[in-house]
């Protein structure tokens, strides 16, 4: 567990709650850790640099490599800069399906990937959240986008995400939502949204969206309502370890923010459906 309070005696009181609770001597002892380098669940948080931290799994990959059962493969795939290419969403129903050995392996890949991307590495969205798409029906093309994505991994294994704030009182805290309409299989379009404290990718969101939407404004407030919801739990967050902050969703529509901020105002005969969702 870690803590952290804008208090330093509301910890110490934690900590000790904690202990009278859950210590036993013929069991177990807990032993509080304090200082600018920690270990948690995996990874490592480095608050040694003043106004920053730095968060890295840099051995879980390398084990994950290592645990590759395929490496030969990989070892012949060309170097990549990007963990996913333009065809990420592109799916051939005539492609041939994986064998078990190679569909237990994906699946074994893509499980510790995700846990990766959601806690360290932000640069692995979207191409993570699609492959866990995939599980129910592997082809051979599913299978050379996880080597791409084994590969990037492989030549940025020493990659750290810094993250810091920007000088004042007030957190500035800025959200970047957007969406790709109908870019899946089945038609539904994808979210992806970022927000940022001023340096670094502090939360993300890379999806799949639940509906179905009849066009691109529509799909654009669906982005901008998820990332709504985000926003609001920052906010009480922030508050309650001291903070103030001031928030700005940044959009790149201008229908869905003419709707978002006018309502019945800006629709007419062909978003009243797209009106009834801002109203909700």
């Amino acid at each position: 567990m870690k803590i952290s309070h804008k208090d330093k005696k509301v910890v110490d009181q934690f900590i000790e709650s904690a202990i009278k609770k859950y210590e036993d001597s013929e069991i177990t002892k807990l032993k509080p850790s304090r200082g600018m380098v920690h270990d948690y669940l995996g990874i490592t948080l480095d608050y040694s640099e003043k106004g920053v931290v730095k968060l890295y799994m840099k051995e879980y990959i390398r084990k994950m490599l290592e645990e590759f059962k395929y490496s030969a493969e990989l070892k012949d795939t060309n170097k990549v800069s990007t963990p996913a290419a333009d065809h990420l969403f592109e799916v051939n129903q005539n492609c041939n399906k994986l064998g078990d050995n190679k569909r237990e392996e994906f699946h074994t890949t893509v499980a510790k990937a995700l846990l990766l991307c959601k806690r360290s590495r932000p640069d692995l969205q979207p191409k993570v959240p699609f492959l866990c798409t995939r599980v129910q029906s592997l082809d051979e093309d599913d299978w050379k986008k996880l080597l791409r994505l084994s590969k990037y991994l492989e030549q940025t294994v020493d990659d750290e995400l810094t993250l810091g704030a920007d000088e004042g009182d007030v957190l500035l805290t800025r959200y970047y939502p957007d969406a790709a309409f109908t870019v899946h299989a089945d038609m539904k379009s994808h979210t992806g949204n970022i927000q940022t404290l001023g340096r670094g990718t502090a939360n993300k969101i890379s999806s799949k969206q639940k509906l179905n939407t009849k066009g691109s404004t529509e799909a654009e407030l669906v982005a901008a309502d998820d990332s709504v919801l985000l926003a609001l739990w920052k906010r009480i967050f922030f508050k309650e370890q001291g903070y103030e902050s001031e928030t700005t969703i940044y959009q790149d529509n201008t229908s869905a923010m003419l709707l978002e901020k006018n309502g019945k105002e800006s629709s007419s005969k062909s978003t009243r459906h797209r009106t009834s969702y801002i109203s909700s």
